[in-house]
This record gives C-alpha cells, sequence and structure tokens, in this order.
C-alpha cells in the first residue's frame, strides 16, 4: 500500500512537470537530429577472398581443409600489417598514414571456411569499394603465387610435357599388344607364339610402369592448387546508404537521454523545491488543522479577486462560508470573535483572504469589522476606496483618537473597516503596548467579528505580537509558494507566543489536484448541512 501511494506521488510531481519533460525531450531529439545531419556520413564496402583452391579439387582431405582454414587465420591478421596497408596508401594516394588506414579497415575469416571479408569505410561508397579490393589485391601479391612464378611455371612445363609423352608411350603400347593378339590368332609355329607372348608380357609390363608414371605427374599437377593460395572470388561492394549516422538511433537516443535528464531535473527540482504542492505535503503537520481549500481565483488586480462580493454564487464563494461556518461555530465551545489572518512569508493570499472572508461574515448578516495591522503593505483602503486619514496607528499611538472615527462604512451591509492610519512611528514598537488590546475589546463590543489582517509572519513581529491578543489565528497557505520550512517555523514561533491556531487555508490550489476532489467533498457536505437545517426549519 505504501509502494502504490509513494508511486502516486512520484507520478503526480511527473505530471506536475510534465510541461518540463516534454521541452526538454522535444529539444533533444531536435539537438539529436542536427546532429546526425552535421556528422559526416560513412559509408562500408566489403570483397572477399578465398584461400586455397579447394572448392575445385577432386582430391580433397582433412589435412587440406585445416591447413586452408589456418592459412585464412594468418592472412587475415598479415592484412592489417603495415607491408599491404602501406601498399595501400600508395597506391590510392590517400592522405592518411597506414596506422590510420587500419582504423578504417576490418578483416576477418569465417569459421569454418578458407574465406576472408574485408571491410572497409570511407567518406563514399566509391572509395570505401576502392581501398577494400586494394587490400585484397596487396594481400594477394604478396601471397605464394607471386614469390616464385617462374619457377613453378617451368616445373609445370615440364610434368605437362611428360604426361603428354607417358599418354603416348601407354597407348602406342596397347595398340602394339593389340597387334601381338590377333599375330598370335593367326600363327601355327609354337615358337613365335613364344616369341610373341614374352613381347606381350613386356609391353604389359612396361604400360603398367606407364600407368603409374602418368598418376604420379598427375598428383603433381594437382599440386598447382596449394592450400595456401589466394584468390577474390568478389569484389567489393557498398550500399548507397551510409552506416553513420544513424538518425533514427540519433533521435531515440537523445530523446531517451533527454526524457532520462528531464527526470532527474524535475526531482531535483522536486528535492530542492520544499514548497507545498498538495494535501500530503500538510499531513506531516500533525498540529495544523485544515479549515478549508480554495481554488486559484483570477483577477490581474486585487479587487478583481473579491469574490464574494462579485460573485456571490461562485463555488470559491462557497469555500469561504465552508470556512467561516468552521471557524464561528465548529472549532471551540466559546464563540470566536477577534481573529488574525497571516502568512508564513509574502504574496501568500491572506489579504484577500481576509478581505473574503469578513465579506462573507458580513453577507451572514454578522456585524463584522476588518481591522488592517499590515503597516507595510497596506491594502483595505484601497480595496474599499476610503482615505486614510485615521486608522488603526492614530488608535495605538493616539489614545485620545476615537475609535468610531476610525471606523469607516462599506457599500456592504454589517461591514466596517479600519485602515492601518497615517502615523509615521514605528508600528512594532507601538504593537507592544498595552493600547492594543484595549482598542481590541472596544471592537469587539462594536461587531460580532474582528478580523485582522497582519503582516506575515517571518518577516515582522507585529504577527506574533497580535497572535496572543485574539481568540485565533488563521494561517494562510498558497500552494506552490508556502514552504515546509517556514511553516514549521511559523507553527513553532505561534506555539511559543501561546497563540490559540485555529487552522489554516489552503489557498491557490490547481483544478486537477487531488485537494480539488476533496474541496468538492466538503462543499457537497456542507450543502447537505445547509438542506437539513432548512428542512428541520420547516417542521
Amino acid at each position: 500500500m505504501n509502494d502504490y501511494i509513494e508511486l502516486q506521488r512520484l507520478l503526480r510531481i511527473v505530471l506536475r512537470r510534465m510541461w518540463l519533460l516534454i521541452t526538454i525531450s522535444v529539444i533533444a531529439a531536435m539537438t539529436g537530429y542536427m546532429i546526425s545531419r552535421i556528422l559526416t556520413p560513412i559509408y562500408k564496402a566489403t570483397a572477399t577472398v578465398l584461400v586455397g583452391q579447394i572448392t575445385q579439387s577432386t582430391n580433397l582431405s582433412s589435412e587440406d581443409i585445416q591447413m586452408s582454414e589456418l592459412f585464412a587465420q594468418t592472412y587475415a591478421d598479415l592484412a592489417l600489417r603495415q607491408p599491404v596497408l602501406q601498399g595501400v596508401v600508395e597506391k590510392l594516394e590517400l592522405n592518411d598514414t597506414w596506422q590510420d588506414l587500419k582504423k578504417r579497415v576490418q578483416v576477418s575469416f569465417i569459421d569454418n571456411t578458407q574465406l576472408i571479408e574485408i571491410k572497409a569505410v570511407a567518406n563514399s561508397p566509391e572509395m570505401a569499394r576502392l581501398i577494400a579490393d586494394e587490400v585484397a589485391n596487396h594481400l594477394i601479391l604478396i601471397g605464394p603465387a607471386n614469390l616464385s612464378d617462374s619457377v613453378d611455371n617451368f616445373a609445370q612445363s615440364f610434368i605437362h610435357q611428360q604426361l603428354e609423352d607417358t599418354q603416348a608411350s601407354i597407348l602406342s603400347g596397347q595398340k602394339r599388344i593389340k597387334d601381338i593378339e590377333a599375330i598370335m590368332d593367326n600363327t601355327l609355329s609354337t615358337t613365335r607364339k613364344s616369341e610373341l607372348q614374352m613381347e606381350k608380357t613386356t609391353l604389359e609390363r612396361l604400360i603398367a610402369d606407364y600407368v603409374m608414371n602418368y598418376v604420379e605427374l598427375s598428383n603433381l599437377t594437382a599440386q598447382e592448387k596449394k592450400p595456401n593460395s589466394l584468390s577474390v572470388i568478389e569484389t567489393a561492394h557498398s550500399e548507397n546508404d551510409p552506416i553513420r549516422p544513424r538518425v533514427p538511433f540519433y533521435i531515440l537516443l537523445s530523446t531517451g537521454v533527454g526524457f532520462l535528464l528531464a527526470l532527474g531535473i524535475i526531482f531535483l527540482w522536486e528535492y530542492l523545491d520544499d514548497a507545498i504542492k498538495s494535501m500530503d505535503d500538510l499531513s506531516q503537520f500533525k498540529e495544523l488543522n485544515i479549515l478549508g481549500s480554495v481554488g486559484r481565483i483570477r483577477g490581474q488586480k486585487e479587487p478583481e479577486r473579491i469574490v464574494t462580493y462579485l460573485k456571490p454564487s461562485s463555488p470559491t464563494t462557497e469555500s469561504y462560508r465552508m470556512i467561516c461556518n468552521k471557524i464561528r461555530f465548529g472549532l471551540d465551545e466559546n464563540l470566536i470573535k477577534s481573529i488574525l489572518v497571516t502568512s508564513p512569508g509574502a504574496d501568500e493570499g491572506k489579504s484577500i483572504t481576509a478581505i473574503n472572508l469578513g465579506i462573507t461574515m458580513a453577507q451572514a448578516n454578522i456585524k463584522t469589522i476588518l481591522v488592517d495591522a499590515n503597516f507595510q503593505h497596506p491594502i483595505l483602503h484601497q480595496i474599499f476606496n476610503v482615505r486614510i486619514n485615521a486608522g488603526l496607528a492614530d488608535l495605538i499611538t493616539s489614545p485620545e483618537t476615537d475609535i468610531d472615527y476610525c471606523l469607516k462604512t462599506t457599500s456592504i451591509d454589517n461591514l466596517r473597516i479600519i485602515t492601518n492610519g497615517v502615523s509615521s512611528q514605528n508600528q512594532s514598537e507601538r504593537l507592544h503596548v498595552e493600547r492594543l488590546s484595549e482598542i481590541l475589546k472596544c471592537l469587539e463590543e462594536k461587531a460580532d467579528v474582528i478580523i485582522i489582517d497582519s503582516p506575515p509572519t517571518l518577516l515582522t513581529v507585529d504577527a506574533m505580537i497580535l497572535s496572543n491578543r485574539v481568540d485565533g489565528v488563521v494561517l494562510e497557505i498558497r500552494a506552490g509558494k508556502s514552504k515546509l520550512k517556514a511553516i514549521r517555523q511559523t507553527l513553532t514561533e505561534l506555539q511559543e507566543a501561546n497563540a490559540h491556531l485555529l487552522g489554516c487555508i489552503y489557498n491557490q490550489f490547481p483544478k486537477d489536484s487531488p485537494f480539488a476532489i476533496y474541496t468538492r467533498h466538503e462543499q457537497g457536505k456542507n450543502l447537505i448541512y445547509h438542506l437539513k437545517t432548512l428542512v428541520n426549519k420547516a417542521h
């Protein structure tokens, strides 16, 4: 089961970075194709040489075969030696040395045969054929057929002449025997017959000797076909297509390398990037309660992202309603009146969340006050288009400032706001004073809920100072932005500050995230809860 969950997690990691995987693989494939087109094409030619003449021999022995195979191995090695290759270089007037040519020539004998294959590679099929043929020719030039041609020619001529003379003697003797036999049949003289019989016996003995001599001479003639002689039986031939580079192979190899490289980058990126990406990442914080989740809110500017006011029937607005119900009634026996909305770092959506929560509660007929305590980047006055002449900073620094004067009404019923104010003193120092507790107590008398938008927890001390003066803290976590280390540090600091952490809101998750399914499930449960409430009221 754990292996299956881990496999799912790895698959989600790859799917999140699928664009990177595809991009790198395509670039790698294109690179492989371009490299294969840039490389010089290489062609191969093959010539075949026969060792010995045993294929034409009628008197074949195992010794001849073994001897020819040994010669074939020797000639295969000899073909790659300097005498042969240097002769090829000089004959073809190549710019290479014989050592360079050796790298382009491959010579091997075919097992259990007397055949030698000579393979040569070059930049053109014509040159490859010339090299292969020339290696075969120079191998033959240093073979036995060219070492003693004159002696062999004289010996063979003499043998042939002796064969002809012996053959003539045999035929002449056989004719004389027939004549003797004919005379003997017509002669009555015993003496004459005895003489003819002696002549016949002598001729038969001579003919037998002639025949024996003829056979021996014939065997000498057969030795002309030596087991170590060489002959080309197949001149070099080559294909018109190059053997290298193989374009499909280069593309496939480059794509595979790119795919593996992309996977490595993705997992390295995932390892180095500890940003929250899914609900699984939040599960490691056992003390962190998930209040709800909000998907991506469209809009370039902040006013366009106040969906609870602009789109009151949208699923995102329903998500905020669900979160408000949990905050107000579902987490504690005591009613939560003052809420601090913060986040570990900047640009994680806490201000937009604070405003949408405030509007949602106001729409539920809950008297709500929004307080802008983010002195570094105030936003409430821009969203609601109000003057910033007096606000929280003025209330803290000037006890005589009237709270009602700082409260500003909005176009939304049951919702009022307090901006950050115009005072220029250091707000972190001001937040230490007991005046803050007095302000909150006074605001709680004027509204049902106080929602405070604070600076990020890890960037200023303001959030820590405010956290233990409110009834509860809501932590905003943004998918792909909030870091695990930052969340862990924030939880530690809130715990040290004795803050009451209500939970977290997970926002900006993609539509295809597993958390989206969770959210739709929770919204469905929330809708069923509302329906049951209406039915109970009807009864």
